[in-house]
């Protein structure tokens, strides 16, 4: 009977560590998932500023880091806030600029990361797509407007992915609810205990 209690209460201690991981694990969301931008370049091309909103929706402080998905498109965009810290509950409007030599059709996507500050646990990675359709116009100064249409992204998403470390580069994966695990694991538990009290009934009797 003592060592099938010794084995619930390890049980017990695993299930709750496994719950200490999965609120350490840190979310991520931001607006401006998506941008269609339609400038129009002039004879010197044109610079687009705009911004990603970056929202901390943890309890906690994390790293935030931008950068372009790919070396195309990274020729094309300065990102000007690149790298900063968002404590719990902060938002900040990211700036990046994107330079247009060129009449033609891009498309790109600059990821946002997010990380603990301590460097450790699990991380996300959300992706901003800009879709540019460039038109030619008479203009010698090189600066339109643009129109764009705005979305928004979390980590509950379907188009997100978690990771730890370094392993931050998918950006296609869905996340694993650790829901699913709170509300199997006590039906598990209580199996356990079942099966262990069976087993103590039937030595009692045979005793």
């Amino acid at each position: 009977m003592k060592g099938n209690l010794v084995i619930l209460a390890l049980s017990m201690a695993l299930f709750v560590l496994m719950l200490g991981s999965f609120a350490s694990a840190i979310t991520g969301s931001i607006g401006n998932a998506r941008m269609i931008l339609y400038p129009e370049v002039g004879f010197w091309g044109t610079t687009i500023e705009k911004t990603i909103l970056v929202k901390n929706v943890n309890n906690v402080s994390v790293n935030v880091s931008l950068e372009a998905a790919n070396e195309t498109f990274a020729k094309m965009v300065t990102i000007l806030d690149s790298d900063f810290v968002l404590l719990s509950g902060e938002n900040k409007n990211a700036r990046f600029e994107i330079n247009i030599k060129k009449v033609g059709d891009y498309e790109g996507k600059i990821n946002v990361f997010f990380k603990p500050t301590e460097g450790k646990g699990s991380g996300v990675v959300l992706s901003s797509t800009i879709i540019i359709y460039a038109t030619e116009n008479g203009a010698s100064d090189g600066t339109t407007d643009s129109s764009e249409e705005n979305t928004s992204q979390s980590s509950s998403d379907n188009k997100n992915s978690t990771a730890t470390g370094q392993n931050l580069q998918d950006a296609k994966k869905v996340n694993f609810n650790p829901l699913y695990l709170i509300a199997i694991f006590p039906i598990i538990l209580i199996i356990i205990l079942i099966f262990m009290l069976t087993k103590f009934n039937r030595k009692k009797k045979r005793r």
